[in-house]
C-alpha cells in the first residue's frame, strides 16, 4: 500500500485491508476510478486548483470544459457565461473533461 496511498475513506475497504493484513500479511488495494476515490470531478478540480497543479492552459481547458458541461453542452450559453466567443470556447474545450463534469 505504501505511505503515498490516498485512502478513499471507505470503511469497508478499511475492514478488508485489516482482514488481509491479518490473514495474508499484505494488502493490495482495489484500483478504483478517480471519481470514486476522490469524489466528483468538481471536487478534484477545486483541489487541483488550490494545490496549483495546473498550467495556465490546463486551468483554462478544465474551467471552460466545466462551464460548458454546466450549461448542458450549449456553446451559446457557455460562451456568454464565460464572456468568450463560441469559436474560442470550442478551441479550448476538452471533450474528455466535459464527459467527467457531466457524470453524476
Amino acid at each position: 500500500m505504501g505511505p503515498n496511498y490516498a485512502w478513499p475513506g471507505n470503511i469497508r475497504e478499511l475492514e478488508q485491508c485489516v482482514r488481509n493484513v491479518m490473514i495474508r500479511k499484505s494488502y493490495r488495494p482495489v484500483r478504483q476510478s478517480p471519481i470514486a476515490v476522490n469524489g466528483s470531478a468538481h471536487d478534484r478540480f477545486a483541489r487541483d486548483v488550490a494545490a496549483g497543479r495546473f498550467t495556465l492552459e490546463e486551468l483554462i481547458e478544465n474551467y471552460v470544459s466545466m462551464v460548458y458541461a454546466a450549461e448542458e453542452c450549449h456553446y451559446g450559453r457557455a460562451s456568454k457565461r464565460l464572456n468568450m466567443d463560441w469559436r474560442t470556447l470550442k478551441q479550448k474545450l476538452n471533450p474528455e473533461q466535459v464527459g467527467t463534469f457531466t457524470m453524476r
